[in-house]
């Protein structure tokens, strides 16, 4: 069992909410792995943050459960005002090298067994919305460009790059009137982008 992503940005503080938690009769008991979104100014206050969650995972016990991260990352556009997660697209590469970096370093002692980058591919803002980081964390672009991030995330991580856009997005079909029939390759020229390798299991 997984705990619901627990969240670490804008005015949600994860810590204190984790500690509730921990008092709720029965609730170490009923997971199995600590799941959070830790969005951070840096990969400093990442890893202190994730190493906070590690603490007060161990002053209740629960030093031998794992850690996943499902939400991370940073923007490469958006509201200034919206910085430290709003950076220039080689800005948004340099937090996540520094980042996935540190926690690979880092897995062992953190028990570390997940981490997800957010996202993929960046979308555009919907019509009545206001823009922010959100939509502007992908390592591809929306017209399926690749981003300097996603140079940094396969450095990191090992893979191979590819070459060529991703495919355009499928439209979500109306009811009843099937499914739309699925790109193929990677859009544009060069060959299909690999799945992402995973990361190797940390040591313990």
């Amino acid at each position: 069992m997984v705990v619901a992503g627990i969240p670490n940005v804008y005015g949600a503080p994860a810590i204190p909410f984790m500690k509730k938690l921990y008092k709720v009769k029965g609730f170490r008991g009923a997971f199995d792995v600590m799941n959070v979104h830790p969005y951070a100014a840096n990969a400093t206050a990442l890893l202190q943050a994730m190493q906070s969650f590690r603490d007060v995972m161990a002053q209740n016990g629960d030093s031998g459960k794992p850690i996943w991260i499902t939400e991370v990352g940073w923007a490469s556009a958006g509201p200034k005002n919206q910085y430290p997660l709003v950076r220039s697209k080689k800005g948004q590469a340099k937090m996540l090298s520094q980042a996935l970096s540190a926690m690979v370093e880092e897995r062992g002692g953190l028990k570390l067994g997940l981490l997800v980058w957010f996202s993929w591919r960046d979308r555009p803002v919907e019509q009545g919305e206001d823009d922010w980081w959100g939509p502007h964390t992908g390592l591809f672009q929306v017209n399926g460009k690749s981003k300097p991030a996603w140079d940094a995330f396969v450095k990191v991580t090992g893979g191979k790059k590819g070459s060529g856009r991703l495919p355009a997005e499928n439209p979500t079909p109306s009811p009843g009137t099937g499914a739309p029939s699925s790109s193929s390759g990677s859009g544009g020229s060069g060959s299909p982008l690999p799945p992402i390798p995973p990361l190797p299991p940390p040591p313990y």
